[in-house]
C-alpha cells in the first residue's frame, strides 16, 4: 500500500496571511486547496492520506493566533480527507515541547494532546497516528491520552544521520519501545539514508517494521528538492527486494507524480 504524509506541503506557501506558518488552518480557510491535494493524491495512487494536522494543536498554533481552532482544524482536516476517498491518517506529532530533551512541560503536552485527538475522532479518522517520534516521553504521554477506546494506532519514529531518534534512541529500541503499546503498524520516518540504514539494523536483528515514509524535500525557506520520482521509485525497488515492508510512502514533500511512481513499482 502507498502511504503519503501532508498534502499540503507542496501548494500552500502563497496563500493569505491567515494560513502562512500554519497550513493546519487550510481545512477552514481554504477548504477547496486541501480538498484539490488530497483527491490528486488519491487519484495518483494513495492509498493512505495524512490528514494535514502534524503542527494542529493549541500550543503550536498560538503563534499564528488560532489556539482556539485546533480541535476544528482536526476535524475538518479528517472530514476532507475521508470526502476523497483514502483512507485517513491523522497525525499526532511530538510538537516543539519535547519532555526528555528540553525540559518540556507535560501537562501542556497532554492537554495539546487532548485538544486533537478530540478533533480527529470527531472527524471520523481511520487511524491515529503517533508520528515523527523523537522524545519518547512524548510518545508515552500521547498514547496515554489515546488509551483504549480509539481506532487503531499507527507509530513511526524519526531516524537521524545517527540512525537514532533525537534522544538517541535506536531503531531497534524504538521498534521495542512500540511494540510495547501493541499499536496496529509501526514504522520508521526520516531521509531517505538514514532510514535505509535504519531498516536495516531493525531487520538484520530479527525485528520488523510495516512501513517506511521518507523526505522527497528539505524543509526550510529553499524548500530543496531530495529526489526525483525517478530516483525515490528506485530507492524503494531496492529496499522492498531486500526487505518485506508492506507499507511504503513520503512523510514530507508528496506530489502526485511521486505517487504514481511509487505505485509502478509496488
Amino acid at each position: 500500500m502507498i502511504w503519503c504524509g501532508n498534502p499540503w506541503n507542496h501548494g500552500w506557501w502563497d496563500l493569505p496571511f491567515e494560513t502562512v506558518g500554519c497550513g493546519e488552518l487550510l481545512s477552514i480557510y481554504h477548504p477547496d486547496v486541501l480538498r484539490a491535494d488530497c483527491l490528486a493524491l488519491v487519484e495518483a495512487g494513495a492509498d493512505v492520506v495524512s490528514a494535514a494536522t502534524s503542527g494542529g494543536v493549541p500550543s503550536t498554533m498560538t503563534e499564528c493566533g488560532h489556539a482556539g481552532m485546533a480541535c476544528e482544524a482536526n476535524r475538518r482536516s479528517v472530514q476532507l480527507a475521508r470526502e476523497c476517498g483514502a483512507k485517513v491518517l491523522g497525525e499526532i506529532s511530538p510538537t516543539r515541547n519535547l519532555v526528555t530533551m528540553h525540559g518540556g512541560d507535560p501537562r501542556k503536552l497532554r492537554n495539546d494532546y487532548v485538544t486533537q485527538v478530540t478533533g480527529l475522532l470527531d472527524g471520523g479518522v481511520n487511524f491515529l497516528h503517533v508520528e515523527g517520534l523523537m522524545d519518547l516521553a512524548n510518545a508515552r504521554i500521547a498514547m496515554e491520552v489515546i488509551g483504549d477506546s480509539a481506532p487503531p494506532v499507527v507509530m513511526s519514529g524519526a531516524v537521524e544521520g545517527t540512525m537514532t531518534l533525537l534522544d538517541g534512541t535506536r531503531a531497534t529500541a524504538f521498534v521495542d519501545f512500540a511494540r510495547g503499546y501493541n499499536p496496529a503498524f509501526i514504522g520508521l520516518t526520516g531521509h531517505t539514508e538514514a532510514v535505509a540504514h535504519a531498516t536495516g539494523e531493525v531487520f538484520d536483528s530479527g525485528r520488523s517494521v510495516d512501513f517506511v515514509l521518507v523526505q522527497t524535500i528539505w524543509p526550510g525557506a529553499e524548500h530543496r528538492w531530495l529526489q526525483t520520482p525517478e530516483s525515490l521509485a528506485a530507492y524503494f525497488k531496492t529496499l522492498l527486494e531486500k526487505y518485506p515492508i508492506p507499507h511504503i510512502g513520503i512523510s514530507y514533500g508528496v506530489r502526485p507524480d511521486f505517487i504514481r511512481a511509487l505505485r509502478r513499482i509496488a
